[in-house]
């Protein structure tokens, strides 16, 4: 299966929609649902963190007021580890665990194409993981499309990244693609103050009282002791969206 909006492929597989605040992924999401393709391809589910209006429900009543059979909502709670949670109200849940049940109910109905609109915004690396390896799985005969902020990427599961920034083209890459354009590029060293220097991409990871640990990334390497660090898919879109075209 294949979508095509604006200029950009979806295809069966597990994808990304990276940006910060602003740059559209939620637009983007909404065009893809409005395409022929996705019209085509049977059911849809577009979920969002939105719980509010369910707040009261257990999770049980939840996942069986989408009217489906109660057999097919215990295989679903079963299949994101959600039994323990039957009978807890929708609003006492941990962060995890209502990802873990906003993910469920959208299998319900076994949609050909997901898109998951900052459903894992919020959680720890390890908590995106979880959630990341059953999509992975999920998205080995449909579409599935996770749309979030840069730095909050599944590293590691994903097969290809929309990248959008303002003021940029969009652009649909394979990761192991992405993750080329920054290897051996990234650099972590401790130094007494946050380099300043115009055209330098630095994140300041931790400070104590006399040092910074920094995460740089850069085309040679900085003075200094250095230590080169695997990349990540946010490295890679801060070094795309710093580009000019055609020079990565």
């Amino acid at each position: 299966m294949m979508i095509e909006v604006n200029g950009l492929q979806f295809e069966t597989g597990f994808n990304a929609v990276l940006g910060p605040r602003g740059a559209g992924k939620t637009r983007l999401l909404k065009q893809i649902i409005e395409s022929d393709a996705a019209h085509a391809s049977g059911e849809v589910c577009y979920v969002t963190q939105e719980l509010e209006a369910f707040e009261t429900y257990t999770v049980l009543d939840y996942l069986l007021e989408t009217g489906v059979t109660p057999d097919l909502v215990l295989d679903a709670m079963s299949r994101m580890r959600l039994t323990a949670y039957a009978e807890r109200t929708v609003g006492n849940l941990p962060k995890l665990a209502k990802a873990q049940a906003l993910v469920a109910r959208a299998l319900l109905h076994d949609p050909k194409l997901l898109l998951l609109d900052e459903v894992l915004n919020g959680l720890s690396e390890s908590e995106r993981l979880f959630i990341g390896h059953f999509l992975r799985e999920l998205a080995k005969d449909r579409v599935v499309v996770v749309a979030d902020a840069p730095d909050h990427a599944v590293e590691g599961l994903l097969d290809k990244v929309c990248l959008l920034h303002p003021g940029k083209d969009a652009v649909v890459v394979d990761t192991h693609t992405a993750y080329e354009w920054v290897e051996g590029k990234v650099f972590v060293y401790l130094t007494e103050e946050v380099p300043s220097e115009d055209g330098r991409l630095v994140l300041a990871l931790k400070q104590d009282e006399t040092h910074v640990c920094v995460r740089e990334i850069a085309k040679c390497v900085p003075e200094g002791e250095v230590s080169h660090v695997s990349p990540t898919l946010h490295d890679a879109y801060l070094w795309w969206a710093e580009q000019q075209e055609g020079t990565l």
